[in-house]
């Protein structure tokens, strides 16, 4: 219901749930109800903190009947928290969905959890570790039940890969998850559609990009998934970018950052602050420096957070690069 923009029908269904899971003292069913119809709910509305509490709060219930949906929760634990760029807890997250699937025989959730890992990894510049994470969630999606999340693993290796700049990827990544016929084909399109128009900006595309960009604006405001809008934004303002358009890429972009940071997801933030520097240095109108000092300071919280320092200092090197010449991930 979520994912096709039934969003009063799910909140009534929700509501309802939630009501005979208490009446019934059913923990487990109301585990449920927080982990996957409530998160999801707060997340389409963009509402990235109030899902994170949902699924800490269905987590340790689930956990503790050794319910096979509770990696499924850890990894939508891990996104979000990835998203809010709070690196360590997503790291924590994934770490439970591993343990978890061991536990409860869920191995059609090691994709997923694989495909965030390499993207998490190819964020903090760990080549090896993205790419070993890329042939793991490969491997899994061969398995029994093993394309049941098909879609969110081909979306998180189709950023991945373009962290590396390896477009081809990229693009091939975005149409295997286009195509896919997974659970989560509809919530994922969105990300989808926004991979692929980066691919074809890459290729100088700019027409069929700028399409990609349109469909997924006008799928994501007809099913009300706010929570797609700062990324969709960035995307446009890179296209209207390579179209030659500046004004439309630093109104676009601006949006993009507001939006940003009213959700709370600081490395999408980050990156749209680095772009609008980019883009008043190419235009000579604003202040790239005021830019780029936003763009460094939202990467500085984010590292602040983060207790090992290798990966501290792997993120530096990442959050501070320009939007078009970022170091690339390394050994």
């Amino acid at each position: 219901m979520i994912a096709s923009g039934e969003l009063d029908e799910a909140e009534g269904a929700l509501a309802e749930a939630r009501e005979a899971a208490d009446a019934a003292g059913d923990q487990e069913a109301l585990a449920l109800v927080l982990g996957d119809g409530d998160a999801l709910l707060r997340q389409a509305a963009g509402d990235l903190v109030g899902a994170l509490e949902a699924l800490q709060d269905a987590a340790p219930i689930l956990e503790r009947f050794g319910a096979f949906q509770a990696p499924l929760v850890h990894h939508s634990g891990a996104r979000v928290s990835l998203a809010l760029g709070r690196v360590e807890a997503a790291l924590d997250w994934l770490s439970r969905g591993e343990v978890a699937v061991a536990e409860s025989s869920a191995n059609f959730v090691t994709p997923a959890l694989a495909a965030t890992r390499a993207h998490l990894d190819a964020l903090s510049l760990d080549a090896t570790g993205s790419q070993e994470q890329r042939e793991r969630a490969l491997a899994g999606l061969g398995l029994p039940l093993g394309d049941f999340q098909a879609s969110p693993v081909w979306a998180d290796l189709a950023f991945a890969s373009a962290e590396y700049g390896r477009w081809d990827d990229v693009e091939a990544d975005a149409t295997l998850g286009l195509e896919a016929s997974s659970s989560t084909r509809f919530w994922e399109r969105p990300r989808l559609l926004a991979a692929a128009a980066l691919a074809a900006v890459e290729r100088a595309d700019t027409d069929r990009a700028s399409e990609l960009v349109h469909e997924a604006d006008a799928y994501v405001r007809q099913r009300r998934m706010r929570i797609f809008l700062p990324l969709l934004g960035y995307v446009s303002a890179v296209v209207t970018r390579a179209a030659g358009d500046l004004v439309a890429a630093e109104r676009e972009a601006a949006a993009a950052e507001t939006g940003a940071i009213e959700m709370g997801m600081r490395i999408l933030a980050c990156d749209v602050a680095g772009l609008r520097a980019e883009v008043a240095e190419t235009s000579g109108h604003g202040n790239p420096t005021e830019h780029r000092l936003r763009q460094a300071s939202i990467g500085d919280d984010i590292v602040a957070g983060i207790s090992d320092p290798r990966l501290a200092d792997r993120l530096v090197l990442r959050l501070h690069a320009s939007a078009t010449a970022r170091p690339g991930p390394t050994a």
